[in-house]
């Protein structure tokens, strides 16, 4: 069997791939290193959950499945992280943490939590719905993009953030480049 150009050009590709891959995974235990193999393999598998469901989704959405509901997804896919958590807590003897008094008054919950209780769902909806529309690639640069936006929306509504912060910033609109 004569290999052609395709080939060598996927097979050279693949292997790119495989390198940023090894090089990303790399970095993150590289900086993750003082915390522990716990907290490097935890970020590792987060990582790689939300690499693996995004390409899942993708397949989902196009021929020959065509699945035209990613809401349905989105609750599924919270639904089964809140179980997760409430059977973990359970197993732990704590189950105090799974109401709503545990992060304190309700005026901090309505403070802290519910902003993010209505915007993060709208906003996987959102990405698995452009899922439909656009390659996992471009998905993927513009989701990057969302921690720039947050950070200018905040610094916008008049909350600053710390110098660190905004390097954390920059690293995402490198990522975003690379991908």
């Amino acid at each position: 069997m004569v290999e052609t150009d395709d080939d060598v050009s996927a097979s050279a590709g693949s292997g790119v791939a495989i390198a940023a891959t090894l090089l990303v995974f790399g970095i993150v235990i590289h900086i993750l290193r003082p915390h522990g193999m716990r907290v490097q393999a935890s970020c590792c598998t987060f990582i790689a959950s939300l690499v693996a469901t995004q390409l899942m989704m993708k397949q989902l959405s196009s021929p020959p499945l065509n699945y035209r509901f990613p809401a349905s997804v989105t609750a599924l896919h919270f639904l089964s992280v809140w179980t997760f958590c409430a059977v973990y807590w359970a197993w732990q003897g704590d189950t105090g943490k799974c109401t709503m008094g545990s992060i304190g008054s309700g005026q901090r919950y309505i403070a802290t939590i519910l902003p993010i209780a209505l915007s993060l769902p709208l906003s996987v909806v959102l990405n698995n719905n452009a899922m439909i529309y656009v390659g996992a690639s471009v998905n993927a640069v513009i989701g990057t993009l969302a921690p720039v936006s947050t950070a200018l929306l905040q610094q916008l509504f008049g909350r600053s953030l710390a110098g660190l912060s905004w390097v954390g910033i920059m690293f995402a609109c490198i990522g975003a480049l690379i991908i």
